[in-house]
């Protein structure tokens, strides 16, 4: 039985799965196989090359091919930096997210495997020469060990659970399972190669051969043995076009929920101003449609609700049930990338401020899922808490030019007179969408724009008309005039800050204005 603890010195886990970007805001957790054998073969070659080659195989493929359980703290958070890359010609800007558990805390890992005693000398070496685990700056300290897991611990394995959440990690074949799929690739790409001959020459497949050049070129295409495919560059893998490195397979496992850190003390470098935003980030196969930002924020509340439901701030309504008066419960913002359909981001915006209460609750935000099943079940990253100042929302800015980025929806009905015809209030009819937005920003102390422009339609991966986002929830409630969704271009006079979100489900994604930068304008 090999058995490992892992404790990671900085108190920080930075680990980005294989099929995620940095920026996704992604952390491999447990830390997949695959990772630590490729950190135990790094090590050999940086820090134990007096091991010989051979020894090192044999240990490596002994432990390739079997599942190992793990052993993970209960109590984990999160975090995040963001910071600009140089790259050859500019800056890139990275979200850096990362787990945060105490120093003090250990991954314990967990293979099946009996070692000769030569080999678990060698394991040993390999595992105290380890310097970190994941990205760089993930400072571990590794060692073999002997104790028993006890119930301070939640065991991550393959074995299926009732409670928790499915996880994919990466691990290698056996041995001999990859020499038989090489094989099969060689034989696959050597088909393809006399086909190619064949067409070329205009001559029967059976009369034609590969030279030996040709034939040691497929050869070269993957590596002879699975240690070797361990030892590939990541960069070469991802050139290559590989959706997976050569020698990996997905393994499922099922991890237990995680439990927030104890944040009964809570310090933020703010000046005493409580964070006023939360962004999440959203992963998944499968995004949801920006045009489904008001149904998706609802679920966002629903679940926001049932993580405090006693707060008003959240739920919107007071202890009678009512719904409180003004804008101060929490607003949702949902996000796309620009030239993207997809929701990549939901920020949470509370002009109060969230208390340590209200951060614990949103700590234990970590699903997103439609019970009708309308979207694929998404994983939530917190990547910011943060002023309203410093934080990366898109509704939260100054500007005099505000661009409708989801639609605005009216409140009010046109106002007729008893003779049938349209009751006016400065050229406009009352009760009608522009007359509605004027009305609402004025209610909101924001002083009369000097010019209201229609917005045809917003750009996604395609320019798409506002009739295309949902505005109606399925119950039919709600403060909602009879006026199509609309877009609308704001101008004040004077420098206006945000956020500024109108109108019906304006707490739910609708209505949301973001600030536009024009030379000479803004």
């Amino acid at each position: 039985m090999i058995q490992m603890d892992i404790k990671f010195l900085a108190g920080k886990v930075h680990a980005t799965p294989w099929d995620h970007h940095v920026n996704e805001g992604v952390v491999e957790w447990p830390l997949s196989p695959w990772r630590i054998l490729r950190a135990l073969i790094a090590t050999w070659h940086i820090k134990a090359q007096e091991i010989p080659r051979e020894a090192v195989q044999e240990l490596i493929e002994a432990m390739c091919g079997v599942d190992p359980q793990f052993a993970m703290p209960k109590q984990i958070g999160s975090g995040h930096t963001r910071h600009y890359m140089p790259t050859r010609t500019s800056t890139t800007k990275v979200f850096d997210t990362f787990l945060i558990v105490s120093a003090e805390d250990r991954l314990g890992v967990r293979w099946p495997v009996d070692l000769s005693p030569e080999l678990h000398d060698v394991l040993e070496t390999l595992v105290a020469r380890i310097g970190y685990l994941g990205r760089a700056e993930a400072w571990a300290s590794v060692e073999l060990s002997k104790r028993e897991w006890d119930e301070s611990e939640a065991i991550c394995s393959t074995k299926r659970t009732e409670e928790g959440e499915l996880v994919r990690l990466l691990n290698a074949y056996p041995p001999s399972q990859y020499e038989a799929w090489r094989e099969g690739m060689m034989q696959g790409w050597s088909h393809h190669a006399l086909v190619a001959a064949a067409e070329k020459k205009g001559k029967p497949l059976d009369e034609v051969k590969l030279s030996a050049k040709e034939k040691a070129k497929i050869e070269e295409r993957l590596p002879e043995s699975l240690f070797d495919a361990l030892q590939l560059d990541t960069a070469d893998i991802q050139k290559d076009g590989w959706s997976l490195p050569p020698g990996a397979r997905w393994v499922e496992y099922y991890r237990p929920h995680a439990e927030p850190p104890d944040l009964t003390r809570i310090s933020y470098d703010t000046g005493g101003q409580l964070p006023q935003v939360a962004t999440f980030a959203l992963y998944s196969n499968v995004l949801p449609l920006f045009t489904d930002a008001f149904h998706v924020a609802s679920i966002m509340h629903r679940a926001l609700v049932s993580r405090d439901p006693s707060n008003p701030l959240f739920s919107g309504r007071g202890a009678d049930g009512e719904p409180l008066k003004g804008h101060e419960h929490v607003f949702i913002f949902p996000e796309h990338e620009s030239g993207k359909k997809h929701i990549s981001k939901i920020s949470l915006y509370l002009e109060s401020g969230f208390d340590n209460d209200a951060v614990k609750a949103l700590l234990t935000l970590t699903k997103l899922y439609s019970q009708e099943g309308e979207f694929q079940e998404q994983k939530l990253v917190l990547l910011e808490l943060s002023e309203a100042k410093s934080a990366q929302c898109k509704a939260v800015g100054s500007s005099k030019v505000w661009e409708s980025y989801t639609p605005f929806v009216a409140t009010r009905h046109p106002k007729i007179r008893r003779n049938g015809t349209a009751k006016y209030e400065n050229g406009l009819v009352v009760g009608s969408s522009e007359h509605d937005l004027r009305r609402l920003l004025a209610e909101g102390g924001y002083p009369g724009p000097i010019n209201v422009t229609v917005v045809d339609s917003t750009t996604l991966a395609k320019e798409e008309r506002w009739l295309k986002f949902r505005t109606h929830r399925k119950s039919r409630r709600g403060a909602r005039g009879p006026h199509l969704p609309t877009g609308y271009r704001i101008e004040f006079a004077e420098v206006q800050a945000g956020p500024i979100a109108l109108g019906y489900g304006a707490h739910f994604g609708l209505g949301m204005f973001v600030p536009v930068e024009i030379s000479g304008i803004s």
